[in-house]
């Protein structure tokens, strides 16, 4: 008998985590539950088209919750609105994705008779030490309290899951890897067919894509890129992806001289463009399993990426599909480019090569993992199909 499933993710406005939480949808319909997806953000916002065996539910918010500490009275409705529309699914189970979402996740359905489990797809360590500010010791603080609410922290690694029970014993800590999107989607919307005609004015394309924040690391993929563009003069670098680090971004390629050698379009569908590109980059600092690493593998693009804490490595065959660079400087990543981007023969055959991807990580094995994991956290006695 099917579960009722609940996955409760910020947006499905654009990025890694909104595909992610559509793929899990899609993948739990097919084994036969019955899937909602809850957002907080407006359905007017998706980017991405859910699938019609999966349905879509919006928590009527008005802005996020948590934004606003001092708005007591203003967050416990926005909390109520949350609970109301996660409740109204009258789940089994909810999985919440992502660091902010879990939390909102966990508080608002406090004392609820349904198994609450949360994904944390970020390497959590790595972004701790990167990120030190006082807010984000008060968010650590706060998530080390919340998540001992869950019925399971789900990591993306046994690695990951390792080193958090051990700083966290508190925590009920798991491991479930992220699968890829199991197939590829061409279509053209406008946005992407405009990205695809500035393509045309050059041969080959490395392309990375990402929010445009530190953690991408774009900042150490452009002077790379610098260093290799007289060598390479049929080569262009496409950035796909938006955030606060834009003018920095383009104020550094202005200043490396290669600002006619870069495009940065914003968010556009992958795919499509994928298939226009030559070699994908991954210059992240830390990861959890990124996922647009994968999907360029399944696109048929052989891959270079930092062996960054963590996910490359678990994802990447150095020499088959792909090349890991020693983390994280300019001059390793550079040298590493230097030689995928001087071989087509290389490419061709890493890139045929990056399409067992698809198998590897096939979202039907990795939704029996999730099912298992459920099984063992048993439903609270008397809990029928969720309630309050």
């Amino acid at each position: 008998m099917g579960l009722r499933i609940a996955i409760f993710v910020s947006s499905l406005a654009g990025g890694g985590v909104a595909r992610l939480s559509l793929t899990l949808a899609a993948g739990f319909a097919d084994r036969g539950h019955v899937v909602s997806v809850v957002t907080f953000d407006a359905t007017a916002a998706d980017f991405y088209e859910v699938p019609a065996r999966v349905k879509r539910v919006q928590a009527s918010t008005g802005s996020r919750p948590l934004v606003r500490w001092f708005d007591l009275f203003g967050n416990i409705r926005r909390l109520a609105r949350i609970r109301a529309a996660i409740t109204s699914t009258k789940p089994d189970c909810v999985i919440s994705i992502a660091d902010g979402t879990n939390e909102l996740m966990l508080l608002a359905t406090l004392g609820c008779r349904f198994e609450r489990l949360v994904s944390v797809q970020i390497d959590q360590p790595a972004y701790d030490h990167h990120n030190t500010s006082w807010n984000d010791r008060r968010r650590r603080r706060f998530r080390r309290w919340a998540y001992r609410m869950a019925d399971a922290v789900v990591f993306l690694s046994p690695e990951q899951s390792a080193r958090a029970a051990a700083d966290n014993p508190t925590w009920r800590c798991a491991d479930v890897p992220n699968p890829v999107t199991p197939t590829i989607d061409t279509r053209l919307d406008k946005k992407a067919g405009s990205v695809i005609a500035q393509l045309k004015s050059r041969e080959h394309w490395l392309v990375g894509t990402g929010r445009l924040v530190e953690q991408k690391g774009f900042d150490l993929l452009l002077p790379a890129f610098a260093s290799l563009t007289a060598r390479f003069p049929a080569w262009g670098l496409l950035i796909l992806g938006e955030g606060p680090d834009r003018q920095a971004l383009e104020r550094q390629a202005a200043l490396l001289q290669i600002a006619d050698r870069v495009l940065m379009p914003g968010v556009a569908k992958l795919h499509a463009i994928l298939q226009h590109c030559s070699v994908f980059v991954l210059s992240s600092r830390f990861e959890g399993q990124p996922l647009a690493l994968m999907e360029a593998m399944l696109c048929g693009l052989p891959v270079v990426s930092f062996d960054c804490p963590s996910g490359p490595a678990a994802i990447i065959r150095p020499g088959v599909d792909g090349l890991l660079v020693r983390p994280i400087t300019v001059e390793a990543l550079s040298t590493e480019l230097l030689k995928m981007m001087s071989c087509p023969d290389m490419r061709l055959r890493m890139g045929r090569a990056a399409l067992d991807v698809r198998s590897r990580f096939d979202v039907e094995l990795i939704c029996a993992e999730w099912e298992k994991l459920i099984a063992r956290c048993p439903l609270p006695q008397g809990c029928s199909n969720g309630g309050n």
